[in-house]
C-alpha cells in the first residue's frame, strides 16, 4: 500500500520554529526539521522498501551508532545500532510536506508564531568525569601499542555526566550552538525521552545520484599554522588512504583532492574530500558500511582499533562518532559523523570528545584536545567555565 505525501507551501522561518513539545521530533539546520513517526526502521533494507512505498516526494532522517555491540541501552535508550524515521511532518523552509494523512493547517500558525529566545544558562549541581590521569593513562598504553606496530592510529575518547539544576531545555542548547562549517550539520533529534545534540564539522559521506563525497578529516588545533606539523599530517594521510581503499571496493574513479585546512569555530582541523563513482545498484549506506566506522573516529587496523577501544572506554559512545543524515526517495542522502555533541535526559547531560593517537602523540596535549572539543558543548549549555 503507498503511502501518500501532501505538500502544503508555508512561510520561510528557522527550522527549529516547528518544534514545541513532541517527543519524536529532530531539526537539521539547513536541511530540515519534523515531527511524528509515520514509518520506522532499524536496517537499510527496511529503510530502502519504506522509501519505494512513498507516492510522492519525502526523506527518512535519523542516525547510527558507532558500535553496533554496545548502544540502546542506559542513557542511550531509544537510540539502537540503527533507527531512521519517515516523519508524519516534515518541513524543509519552504513547504509542509505531510505523510499519510490530512494536512494540519494549524502548523502553519506555529510557523508564524514569534521565535522564542531562551536562556541556555543552566546551574551544574554535580559533575562526573574519568580523571585525567585514567585518560593520559590510556593515550599512553595505547602509544605503546604504536611503537610495537600493534597500532597505527586509535582515536580515545572520554565522556562527562554533568547534573544540573532543572530539566535541560534542549532547543535552546541546540540554539547556543554554533552554525556548523560548509560540510557539517548542527543538529538535534528526539528519541526514546532523550535529546541528541550538536554540530559537528564532518560529513561522512554524500551521495547524489552515482557520485559520492566523503570526508577525510583529522589533525587538530586551535592555531592554523600548527597543521602543519607532520604528526598532523601523518594522521590525516592515514585517514584519507583508509577512505580511498575503502570507498574503491563499492566504486570507480576515486579520487582525493589537497589537504586544507577547515575551521569550525575556534578549532582547526585538516580536511580533505575524496570523490568517486559508485557501482551500479551501490547505495548511500552500502558506500558508508565499506568505509564506516574511518580512522578520523576509530582507528587503523580498524579491528585492533575497535579492541583497543572497548577496553580503554568505560562508557558507552553510542551515537557519538557515528553517523546521522538523511535518505530521500532517489536514494540520495547525507550521512555525518557525530561529533561535538552531547546526549541530554531531563536535567543530565552525557558530553563526549575523543583524539586520534599517533606515533608521536603526548598524553597530555591529546587530554587537552578532548576538552576544547567538548568545551563547545558546555558554552551551548551556559555551563562553561
Amino acid at each position: 500500500m503507498k503511502l501518500r505525501a501532501v505538500v502544503v507551501p508555508a512561510p520561510r522561518v528557522p527550522l527549529e520554529r516547528l518544534l514545541e513539545d513532541e517527543t519524536d521530533a529532530f531539526v537539521f539546520d539547513g536541511i530540515a526539521s519534523g515531527l511524528g513517526v509515520a514509518r520506522e526502521a532499524e536496517n537499510a533494507e527496511e529503510i530502502r522498501a519504506i522509501l519505494a512505498s512513498i507516492d510522492g516526494e519525502a526523506r527518512m532522517f535519523g542516525g547510527m551508532a558507532f558500535d553496533r555491540e554496545r548502544c540502546g541501552e542506559g542513557e542511550w535508550a531509544g537510540f539502537p545500532a540503527m533507527r531512521f524515521v519517515l516523519p508524519r511532518v516534515t518541513y524543509d523552509g519552504e513547504r509542509l510536506i505531510f505523510i499519510g494523512e490530512e494536512p494540519d493547517l494549524s502548523l502553519l500558525e506555529r510557523l508564524s508564531r514569534p521565535a522564542k529566545h531562551e536562556s541556555a544558562a543552566h546551574n551544574v549541581l554535580s559533575e562526573s568525569e574519568p580523571g585525567r590521569s585514567g585518560y593520559e593513562l590510556a593515550v599512553e598504553a595505547a602509544v605503546s601499542k604504536i611503537r610495537s606496530r600493534t597500532l597505527e592510529k586509535v582515536v580515545l575518547a572520554r565522556s562527562s555526566r554533568l547534573i544540573f539544576d532543572r530539566k535541560l531545555d534542549d532547543l535552546a542548547v541546540y540554539q547556543h550552538l554554533p552554525r556548523a562549517p560548509e560540510g557539517g550539520l548542527r543538529f538535534l533529534f528526539r528519541a526514546g525521552g532523550g535529546s541528541f545534540v550538536g554540530s559537528t564539522p564532518e560529513r561522512l559521506l554524500k551521495k547524489h545520484h552515482d557520485l559520492l563525497e566523503a570526508d577525510a578529516l583529522a589533525g587538530t588545533s586551535t592555531h592554523r599554522g600548527r597543521l602543519d606539523d607532520p604528526k598532523t599530517r601523518h594522521e590525516q594521510a592515514v585517514v584519507v588512504r583508509d577512505i580511498s581503499e575503502r570507498l574503491a571496493s563499492v566504486s570507480s574513479e576515486v579520487a582525493a583532492g589537497a589537504p586544507r585546512p577547515k575551521e569550525a569555530g575556534t578549532i582547526h582541523h585538516l580536511y580533505t574530500a575524496v570523490r568517486a563513482r559508485a557501482k551500479t545498484d551501490v547505495s548511500l549506506f552500502d558506500a558508508a558500511r565499506a568505509i564506516f566506522p574511518t580512522p578520523a573516529v576509530c582507528g587503523l587496523p580498524k579491528e585492533q582499533a575497535q579492541q583497543t577501544i572497548a577496553e580503554s572506554e568505560r562508557f558507552s559512545r553510542g551515537w557519538y562518532a557515528g553517523a546521522i543524515g538523511f535518505v530521500d526517495t532517489r536514494g540520495d542522502g547525507e550521512l555525518f559523523v557525530a561529533l561535538r555533541c552531547g546526549l541530554l535526559r531531563e536535567a543530565r547531560a552525557y558530553l563526549y570528545a575523543g583524539a586520534g593517537i599517533v606515533e608521536g602523540s603526548r598524553a597530555s596535549e591529546e587530554y587537552l584536545e578532548t576538552t576544547m572539543k567538548e568545551r563547545v558543548m558546555l558554552r551551548a549549555l551556559g555551563a562553561a567555565s
